[in-house]
């Protein structure tokens, strides 16, 4: 009884992490800035000054909702997985395709690449 108890309490407490899709759409902005450093929103626009804030935050939302459209989340309720195609970003690098990830607990595991997924 005390196993089935425990099980329940586990899953309950990995269905309220379940990471949702404003959470994913931030890792990921965060993960392809940091593998592809021209992609940064900092490297384009000036750090100081109101009219700098403003088209800061102007790319970062831009950017989080082209990352939520080329985005597609499936929900088994105590996990997610993330399929993001990178074909939508237009990124000119070796990772044409799509990028699969699992969202656990809330955090993010790479688990494909576009060249794992043709093997």
């Amino acid at each position: 009884m005390l196993k089935i108890i425990f099980l329940v309490v586990f899953a309950a407490v990995l269905a309220a992490t379940n990471p949702e899709m404003p959470e994913f759409t931030t890792y990921a902005s965060n993960a392809l800035e940091k593998n592809n450093p021209m992609l940064s929103t900092k490297a384009i626009t000036p750090n100081s000054g109101f009219l700098g804030n403003v088209s800061q935050g102007l790319s970062n939302g831009i950017a989080l909702g082209t990352i939520a459209l080329a985005t597609t989340r499936r929900n088994f309720y105590i996990f997610s997985t993330y399929t993001l195609n990178m074909t939508y970003l237009g990124i000119p690098s070796g990772n044409q395709g799509v990028l699969k990830y699992v969202g656990i607990a809330g955090i993010f595991f790479q688990i494909a690449t576009a060249a794992n997924m043709k093997q």
